[in-house]
């Protein structure tokens, strides 16, 4: 948690809210193996469908296909986390983002710089009392 460091996630509860979602559009929730190689199961973000998951370090998942959906439809979840207090100080764990095996090269290199950035971004929110008005002025001139 970004403001609590004797905070851990521990449960992801996720909500779909897309009525008439087409698979073809892709959106599907992936969940992969410890490696990120190979995909252990694909769940279709269908209207009132709810998807219940322990996080930890290994737990990757997401949605890394862009998704195809007509003009004037989106992917609508709402996401609940379950947060554990620990006896001790936690060190800061950003979401990881991860590549795929068929992502390119530009993809994975954009990834990383992306998970630097996160990570950056939430060691100066915790440590350094960023907040995200401060921020917003900052990327303003960018």
């Amino acid at each position: 948690h970004p403001k609590h460091d004797d905070w851990s996630r521990r449960v992801n509860l996720l909500i779909y809210f897309n009525p008439g979602w087409q698979e073809e559009w892709m959106g599907n929730l992936e969940f992969w193996d410890k490696d990120v190689k190979n995909r252990a199961q694909s769940i279709a973000p269908i209207f009132n469908r709810s998807v219940l998951f322990q996080t930890s370090e290994i737990s990757f998942h997401g949605h890394p296909h862009l998704l195809t959906c007509p003009e004037g439809t989106s992917r609508n979840s709402i996401a609940l986390y379950y947060f554990q207090k620990s006896s001790e100080k936690l060190d800061l764990h950003p979401t990881t983002y991860r590549y795929t095996p068929s992502d390119s090269r530009a993809k994975r290199w954009l990834i990383g710089l992306d998970t630097f950035a996160v990570r950056l971004y939430s060691m100066l929110r915790r440590r350094g009392g960023l907040q995200d008005k401060m921020l917003d002025r900052i990327l303003k001139y960018f």
